[in-house]
C-alpha cells in the first residue's frame, strides 16, 4: 500500500468513523426521543468501532513492513544463531 493510497484510506474511514460517533455515540439524542430504533443506534455504534479499526490498519501495515526483524527475537536466540 502506498503512502497516498494509505493517507487516502485512512481520512476517509476518521471522517466517517467521526460522523458516525458524533451522531450516534456521544449524544443518543434520537435514540432517547424516539426518532431511530436502540438496534440501529447499537448497530451503529458497531460500525463506528469497526470503522476507527479500519482507519488503523494502513499504520499496522507500514508498522509490519518496516519494523526490523530483531525486534521481535530476543538476545539469546540471536546469539545461538550466530
Amino acid at each position: 500500500m502506498g503512502r497516498t493510497a494509505a493517507v487516502i484510506w485512512h481520512v476517509s474511514f476518521c471522517v466517517a468513523a467521526g460522523v458516525l460517533y458524533f451522531f450516534f455515540v456521544l449524544p443518543r439524542t434520537l435514540e432517547l426521543l424516539g426518532d431511530t430504533s436502540p438496534t440501529l443506534g447499537t448497530a451503529l455504534r458497531i460500525v463506528t468501532g469497526a470503522l476507527i479499526g479500519l482507519a488503523a490498519l494502513p499504520v499496522v501495515f507500514t508498522l509490519l513492513r518496516t519494523r526490523p526483524p530483531e525486534f521481535g527475537t530476543p538476545k539469546l536466540a540471536l546469539n545461538l544463531r550466530t
